[in-house]
This record gives C-alpha cells, structure tokens and sequence, in this order.
C-alpha cells in the first residue's frame, strides 16, 4: 500500500506537508517526502488529509470478561426484603499455588483471557486508537497486562506485549462481611508485604536452584513468582489512584521498596504535582461535570475545594506536562467516550497543553512506558502499519474527523469516512419544474424543507433520499420519494410519486451551509481559561499557597510565659527560638543580629499543646479490624493533610499529636507521632525523633459489648413487617 500526497506527521514536533508512507506485510517499508512508490503497490490518493501514527489507549478493559471487569459500586439485591443478601457478583476462581489473599493475584494475565469484541474494538478505533494497553480490573494485586493492536482476529494475532506491567488498586471493602484489608492502611500493609515476599521468593528459589541438596526446597507460590519481575525492577508495577494523597503513597511504596512505578491519575494530580518526582501518569479525561448552581439551595451542596476543581481539572494534562511529567491518555472513565474524548482533548490543548504534547500522550509517551518504542508510536520504517487518517489538525480543529486507522497494515473506515455533506441551497429539477431544497442541521440529523413543505432527507456514503409531500407536484395525497446519488454539488437519480409513476430528478447545489450562529449554552461549562485564583494546598477555603515564611531566629519579647517546669509562669518574659528550637527563656533577652522579634505584651505564650491519642487525619479508616492481630499497618501511610480538623486544632492550641489505631481489635497498627504542619504535604507532619508505638486496646470496643443494635436495620426490618 502506497498513501500519497497527504499531510503527515511522523513524531511529536514534526511535520511532512506533503508525503507518502509506503506499507508492506504489515510493517512500514519507508516514509517520507520523496518516496519511489512500487509498481505492485496499491495507491491511496490523500490529498488533504492528515496522517499520524496510531494512537494507543494507555488503560483498556476491553475484550475482557466479566469476572474481571471492575466490581459495580453497588450490587443489587433480591426483591425489597431489607435482610436479602447482595446477588453475587461473578468472579474468576482462584486456581493454583496462589497467595492467601484472595485480592492479590498478581498471575493473572489479561493475554490469557482476550476475547476481543468487533463492536468495542471499532468504538475505539473510531477515536483513532489502534492499540491499548488491556488491564484487569479486580482485587489489589490486579494481575498483568496486554498491549494489543485493535484489529478484527483472533487473540493469537492482536497481542503485541503479553504481559506489559502488573497493576496494583488500592482496593478494599468495609462492611459486616470483609475480609482484610478494610481500610486503607491495610491494604497498604499487605502491598508492602507481598512485594517484600515476593524478593524473598525470587531469592529463595534462585539458591535453591544452585544448591537443592543443602536447603529445603522452597514452597511454590504462582503469585510471588509472577511478581519477578517487579522485584528484579524489570518491569513497571501501575499504581491507580482515587486522589492527589493516593499518587503520593504510591511513590513512597516504591522508593521504599525499590520498584519501577507508574501512575493512573485521579484528575487531581495537578495539586500535588512537583511532589509526583515526575513519574510517567495515564490520565483519564474525566472532568467533573458542570455544578448546579443556579439556586441557593444548590449552591450550598458544593464546597468551594469541589467548585475549584471543576475549573481546574481541564489543566491537569498541561499543569503536569509543564511540571516535566511525561503523560498519556486513555479513553476509560468516559461515560461517552464517543462524544466527550476529542471534546476534552481539544478542551485540555485550550488550557494550554501544546499540541505536541496532546500528540505524545497519545503516541510516543505511551510507547515508552509500555516499552514498544521500537514497534509502535512514530512513522517510521520497521513500525508497524498503525495508523490515523484525519481529515484535519485533530487537535485544534473542531470538525476535524478521523476517517480511516489502519491497524497491522489493514485499514478499517470510520462511519464518516465516506460520509458526504449534503447540507446548504439546493435547485432541485424534477416533473419540469424547479424547486428551492433547503437542507440544514447536524449531519446525524439533517432537516430539510422543499418548497415551503418540510421534508425527510439522509445520506449514507454518495447515497441519498429524499421524501417530500406529493402536493409539491401536485399528485394528490401521499408522498414523492427521490433516491439516487450525490457528487459533489450535484444530485440525480430517479423517484416514484403516488400513483407509482417512475419520474427522473436532478439538484444542484447553489449556496453553501452556514450554521445558525450559536445560542448561549443553558448552563456553564468549562472556559478555555481557568479562573484567575490562587493555587493551595490543601485545596479550598485555608490552605496556603505557600509555607509560611521561616525565620532563622525569633524574639517573643514581654509576654506571659507558661514555661510548664521548674521556672513556672513569667510575667513579662522572652523567649528565643533558633533554627525552630527554643534556645533562652526569661527576661531582657536580646536580639541578635538578623532575628525577627514579635511583641508579647498582654498575651501569653505556653508550649504547644500534645494531643496524645488522636484519630485526626486518617484517611479511608482508622481501624484494621479484619483480624485480631494487625501489627503491620502504619498509620504513618495514611496521613491525611487535607483534613480541615489540623487546621481547626491549630486554632485551638494543638501542635503535634499521637495519630493511633482504633480500638477494633487487641493488637492494631503502628502509630505515628506528627506535627502539624497545616500546608505542608504527608510526609513532612511525621516526627521523625518520635518513640514508634503500637496500638493495644482491651476492654468493650474489642468485644463490641458497647456497639448496641444496628437501628437503621431494625428500622428497615420493621417497615418491611409493617408493609407485609
């Protein structure tokens, strides 16, 4: 296959105005500007169209079953009976020398499950994706995935990378009948420990094998084994994400354990982007929808974090890629994928990611991740034949469609490939009269008018129909209808009137289509700048913009110190603190050269309040109380730096406080000793001199002799008795 004459743009940043790529078995033989063309060659004339390289979809469920599709949110029940059980949701079997927990299966090979649907796989060809990165959706440990070209074969042909990275959700359930993890830190615990495992396993078989006589041979566990590569750093381990705080407990995971990381955004990556350490992000364009607030009462519903994400979210590609974060795309979260990825992609190049960026996200970059640069991503001899023909610039121009993908060096038109535009003026010619046809509207919903009657008019490909009242020609009752073909500015075929009379008609076009000018939308929507406000952190109403200004030395002079010892309580005292330590207290102290003094008359100064048994800023559950024995979780990896209550306990008095586990069970989780430090990031509260501990509770919470009767349930369960 030779395609002339068209626009091509091989790589991120370059541009061919006009040029030809040249296809053979598959692959791409040459391309180029000046490309001999073989004489067997079959040639596809493209002038004026746009050609770049397949783009690839970075985090696809497509072509897998249902048992590892992601788990709905809420699963239905049998009738209305309040105490019937959840329907079951069906999951793969566990098979094999597999982990004792049922969510790590890290074995599990989306390659060995594909079953490429023809309709899914066309959807996202439609969007201009040849290939996409196939990942399983269950557990924590979720399995590893497939990169696969988008063609119409079997899965033996479309595997381009059996297993790619292995993928990792922080995902767990909390309710009466969970199993560990129930929280957050949990799950958190047991990534740590099976990748901890998973180094012992890789080292343990490996002196087994040099030496079987002097060791007892080690267990055989097909999870740990399928984790090697991780270990060994061979391969990426993906992180999902629900939030920005998510990202950064990923990170800290692999710095801790030496693995290669990438990350699935949340959105709200931008809040939190030169901490991510520029880590390559798939992101979703999943923008929060437009708030309801045309109301008082709905504007209440919103809170000023919530309405600033809104306006920033379409920034999140740009933000991240300005902070030097290599990004790519992916169509998943998309209710209509359809309608709303080429809409928020142009939305997110507006916002201010360069066009080439957008083009990398989509080519190069998740080549690079997925470690195929030298198969997929560029135009360049030795690819594969992936490709997009556009009928413009997709990134900047809102009618630009994408006609055609060639996947594996077959190509696969879109429904818009042949799709003609029958819409302006037209003469139309029939029964030796003439008539004003008027044919407007959306091209999946034309409306048409001949004469003054309204008329039924649709195309598809240069074929056409045209139904119009049969008293145009005066043939009484009933209607005329018109088929034959379009070329062009032209019209003609042949038409049947009432009576089944076969009559010859002919158009021309005499005017072009000018679309009605566009009336302002009902509701907001996203702008193609963001709102002029500061950025903080946290998010919303009092996070700061930056850290508060550090003096090296500061002077409290005359106040009332609280000196909590032996020196008691001293009226018009000072206090000198250096480097963030207290260095002098008492009266007529000096300032040295340089320090910053704050006048203490009339006020009084006491040490910074301890609170030492706090729950403040534990994300996603305080408690691990699956078993009775948790010693292993850390509240440190959940430190939450956004909850409001830090900032409400510094206006109180609390300076640093004992973040424990709560009372579920005999032995919980590791504590973690903080200062709070209200802007700062989770990692910068820890108090790195503080005695570690370990939560211990006896007593009712552990017997949950004090948690009483479930009254939602017993309400329910009476209302259903009342009704039967």
């Amino acid at each position: 296959h030779a395609l002339t004459n068209a626009r091509l743009v091989p790589a991120p940043g370059k541009l061919i105005g006009k040029g030809t790529v040249l296809i053979r078995n598959g692959l791409i033989v040459e391309a180029g500007p000046a490309v001999k063309v073989p004489a067997d060659a079959r040639v596809w004339d493209l002038t004026g169209k746009t050609i770049y390289a397949g783009f690839i979809d970075a985090y696809s469920r497509v072509g897998l079953p249902e048992t590892l599709q992601p788990e709905p949110l809420r699963r239905e029940t049998e009738g209305d009976d309040p105490d019937a059980k959840p329907k079951e949701v069906p999951r793969e079997a566990v098979k094999g020398t597999h982990a004792w927990n049922p969510k790590v299966t890290p074995e599990r090979r989306a390659a060995d499950y594909l079953k490429l649907d023809k309709k899914a796989a066309g959807k996202l060809r439609e969007l201009g994706f040849t290939s996409a990165l196939v990942v399983p959706g269950r557990g924590i440990f979720r399995g590893s995935s497939a990169l696969i070209n988008l063609q119409e074969t079997d899965a033996n042909t479309l595997i381009v990378a059996p297993t790619v990275a292995q993928h990792i959700a922080f995902d767990f359930e909390r309710g009466q009948d969970s199993h560990y993890p129930v929280s957050l830190m949990g799950c958190i615990a047991l990534v740590r420990q099976t990748l901890l495992d998973a180094g012992w396993y890789a080292a343990a078989q490996e002196a087994y094998r040099k030496s079987p006589a002097t060791m007892e041979r080690p267990e055989a566990n097909a999870s740990l084994s399928a984790l090697g590569d991780q270990a060994q750093r061979r391969q990426p381990l993906v992180f999902e994400s629900e939030d920005e705080l998510d990202s950064l407990r990923a990170l800290r995971i692999a710095d801790e354990l030496k693995v290669k990381p990438l990350l699935l955004g949340s959105g709200y990556d931008y809040r939190v982007r030169n901490a991510l350490d520029k880590t390559p992000t798939i992101l979703a364009l999943d923008f929060p929808s437009v708030p309801e607030v045309e109301k008082p009462e709905q504007a209440l519903e919103y809170q000023l974090d919530e309405l600033q994400h809104w306006d920033r979210a379409p920034s999140n590609p740009a933000l991240l890629a300005a902070a030097g974060i290599p990004i790519a795309f992916t169509a998943e979260k998309l209710e209509k994928p359809e309608k709303e990825f080429w809409s928020r992609l142009r939305l997110a190049v507006r916002r201010g990611l360069s066009k080439d960026a957008a083009l990398a996200a989509l080519t190069t970059t998740p080549a690079e991740m997925f470690g195929v640069t030298d198969r997929l991503g560029t135009i360049a001899p030795g690819q594969i034949a992936n490709l997009v023909i556009a009928s413009g610039d997709l990134f900047t121009a809102e009618d630009a469609k994408i006609l055609t993908t060639w996947v594996d060096g077959r190509w696969y038109d879109n429904e818009t490939a042949n799709q003609r535009d029958p819409r302006g003026t037209w003469e139309v010619t029939l029964e030796g009269r003439t008539l004003p046809l008027k044919i407007e509207g959306e091209l999946d919903k034309l409306e048409a008018k001949l004469g003054e009657e309204k008329a039924v008019f649709a195309t598809k490909e240069d074929a056409v129909l045209l139904v119009a009242p049969a008293k145009l020609l005066e043939k009484g009752e009933g209607a005329v209808r018109l088929s034959g073909r379009m070329s062009g500015d032209t019209m003609a075929g042949n038409g049947d009137t009432p009576p089944g009379v076969r009559i010859a008609w002919s158009a021309k076009r005499t005017a072009p289509y000018t679309p009605p000018p566009k009336k302002p939308d009902e509701k907001p929507s996203p702008v193609d700048t963001a709102a002029d406000f500061p950025e903080t952190f946290p998010a919303g109403a009092f996070g700061r913009t930056a850290p508060p200004e550090q003096f090296p030395v500061i002077l409290i002079q005359g106040a009332t110190v609280w000196t909590a010892g032996p020196q008691g309580t001293l009226e018009n005292a000072d206090v000198l603190v250096s480097g963030g330590k207290i260095t002098a207290v008492g009266p007529g102290l000096k300032a040295p050269g340089g320090a910053a003094t704050i006048d203490g008359k009339g006020m009084h100064v006491t040490p910074g309040i301890v609170d030492c048994h706090s729950h403040t800023a534990i994300s996603k559950g305080v408690n691990e109380g699956s078993h009775a024995v948790t010693a292993e979780v850390r509240i440190g990896d959940v430190i939450d730096a956004t909850d409001i209550d830090v900032y409400r306990q510094l206006a109180g008095g609390v300076t640093s406080a004992n973040l424990l586990h709560g009372s579920a069970n005999p032995i919980g989780g590791q504590n973690q000793v903080v200062k709070f430090r209200w802007g700062a990031l989770p990692e910068e509260y820890k108090f790195a001199e503080a005695m570690p501990g370990v939560k211990f509770a006896l007593g009712e919470n552990v017997k949950q002799s004090n948690w009483g009767v479930d009254l939602r349930r017993a309400i329910r369960r009476r209302a259903w008795a009342w009704r039967s």
